[in-house]
């Protein structure tokens, strides 16, 4: 059996659907074999600095 492929009309549809269902979309994680995984943006951790402000040293920490 041939494996899926992950074309750019499967994600799109992908995107699309959860926007349908109302779903804010944070990310789109593409992997082999025709796999998309949508996450929230409501999932998606949020890092604020004691400023309230999102910075790369807050979520990376500093090097």
């Amino acid at each position: 059996m041939a494996q899926a492929r992950t074309t750019e009309a499967l994600i799109t549809s992908a995107v699309q659907a959860s926007k349908n269902a109302g779903i804010h979309v944070g990310a789109v994680e593409v992997e082999k074999g025709g796999v998309v995984r949508i996450i929230a943006i409501d999932a998606m951790p949020k890092v604020k600095s004691p400023k309230g402000e999102n910075t790369c040293d807050d979520i990376l920490g500093a090097l």
